[in-house]
């Protein structure tokens, strides 16, 4: 259910285009950038320990495994070196260094000499980054006879540990960016479906507000945060629909008579009109008290331009016991005789506390309701409101007649009325009779409300029975 949609005041360009923002960036972009850092980062900081862990653990490897060559070659050569056979010596060193990863084998005397040495050209190691040589060097003594007779001096190529370690950086970033870009893919179309989406379609609605129009906002069935924050906006815009009817006027500069004549000029126009008439009237006003008399038509009065006003109607004729209210300015006209209809059917739910005035000394009055849609001159001049209100022709003159066939507190409608009301689907109706002629009016009774709209009307009741009651001790203390 969604109100008049009217002109609302200057609105900048930044409101009516929410895309816009003086400040750049939106949340999913954010979002995306925290994530992909977050890959980043956690995998830069899972590099550093697998590599810190495989590197020590290869450094004592290697260690253990010099170590233990030296005191193998030592062991090996001890007798060679005891019998100064040099070129066997050499041999054994040759034969050690061939196709392995020792760069240098020598074999030292007590004097700090190298008196055999061999080397091998070992071929760089496969790396994508450049990286300089790295050497491990591991000495064991040569024991003869609890003596030393010197030592072996064993070089081992490290190199490839530092080599796999550059690789292994080149293996992660690579993989970090992979999984970044599909994090970032994912954290897209989540962000898109479950967050930006929703947001967006409530923002849209939100905005309509603005402009004078209720409507709820597409629920995605989602049980996160958005969706609840949707579901609540929804009930809330349920509420401002059923319980407010939002109106932009009161936002608009005042303009000038000369402006309202021009824009308020007689025209013919189609409308609803609600005709509330106290039925006995002269029978009440010759034998009810005066005051007890102005009361009950303080009330009536009082009541009806509330009423009518609650549901976008205004009050045109006010003398008498009857009141004429229009619903022209309702811009759909399924929507003015909807609205007559539940002003006349709220107007009887509060019946019984408008007559309660004297408990003592009960008021019989009778009250008739009608409604009708015609076509009748609008924006004429009122001395009443001093506004170009006023209305008059021949569906005013419909209504009363309608008014007229009506049962005591009750309320009929004319066919055309209750079709453009939305009918069965929408009032609860008996057909009534007929009204005029030459053509007759078929007439329905709609004094009851539809169940979808019943607990609607009784908290509205409930709420212009408090207000009545208000104004009700205000004129208890005047007197």
């Amino acid at each position: 259910m969604a109100t008049d949609k009217q002109q609302t005041p200057n609105i900048s360009s930044a409101e009516r285009e929410p895309g816009k923002r003086a400040t750049g960036g939106s949340v999913a972009t954010r979002f995306n950038i925290a994530v992909a850092s977050l890959v980043l980062l956690s995998m830069c900081v899972f590099w550093l320990i697998s590599n810190y862990t495989n590197q020590n653990l290869l450094r004592q490897q290697a260690d253990s495994l010099g170590a233990t060559i030296a005191r193998q070659t030592a062991v090996q050569v001890a007798s060679l070196v005891l019998a100064n056979d040099l070129i066997s010596t050499r041999v054994a060193l040759e034969q050690l260094t061939r196709d392995s990863a020792i760069a240098e084998a020598a074999v030292i005397n007590v004097s700090g000499e190298v008196i055999a040495i061999s080397t091998n050209e070992l071929e760089p190691p496969r790396s994508l980054l450049p990286i300089p040589a790295a050497f491990g060097e591991y000495q064991a003594p040569i024991e003869l006879e609890n003596t030393v007779a010197g030592a072996v001096r064993i070089v081992l190529d490290l190199t490839y540990i530092e080599a796999g370690t550059g690789n292994n950086l080149i293996f992660i970033l690579v993989a970090a960016a992979a999984i970044s870009v599909v994090a970032i893919l994912l954290s897209i179309n989540y962000f898109q479906y479950l967050v930006s989406f929703p947001v967006r379609l409530l923002n849209y609605a939100i905005q309509d507000i603005r402009y004078g129009e209720v409507k709820s906002c597409p629920d995605l069935e989602t049980n996160n945060e958005i969706g609840r924050l949707v579901r609540q906006y929804n009930a809330t815009a349920e509420f401002l629909a059923n319980y407010t009817f939002i109106s932009a006027n009161g936002l608009l500069p005042e303009k000038s008579l000369k402006e309202k004549e021009l824009e308020q000029q007689s025209d013919t126009v189609h409308g609803a009109v609600l005709c509330i008439r106290l039925a006995n009237f002269h029978y009440l006003a010759s034998t009810c008290d005066k005051k007890i008399m102005v009361t009950l038509l303080n009330r009536l009065y009082f009541m009806s331009e509330n009423i009518g006003r609650l549901y976008n109607g205004t009050v045109n004729y006010c003398t008498d016991g009857e009141v004429i209210i229009d619903f022209h300015s309702s811009q759909l006209e399924d929507e003015q005789c909807f609205y007559a209809i539940c002003t006349g059917q709220l107007f009887l739910k509060l019946l019984p506390r408008i007559i309660k005035i004297n408990p003592a000394r009960p008021v019989n009055a009778k009250f008739r309701l009608a409604v009708h849609y015609g076509e009748f001159e609008a924006g004429l001049y009122s001395p009443t409101t001093r506004e170009f209100d006023n209305v008059h022709g021949a569906t005013l003159d419909l209504v009363r007649q309608i008014c007229n066939d009506c049962p005591d507190n009750s309320l009929i409608a004319s066919e055309t009325a209750y079709q453009l009301a939305g009918a069965e689907s929408r009032i609860v109706g008996e057909e009534y009779g007929e009204v005029g002629e030459p053509q007759p009016q078929r007439t329905v009774l709609c004094s009851n409300a539809l169940a979808s709209y019943r607990q609607l009307l009784e908290q509205q009741a409930e709420k212009m029975t408090a207000l009545l009651a208000g104004s009700t001790q205000d004129e208890a203390s005047d007197d």
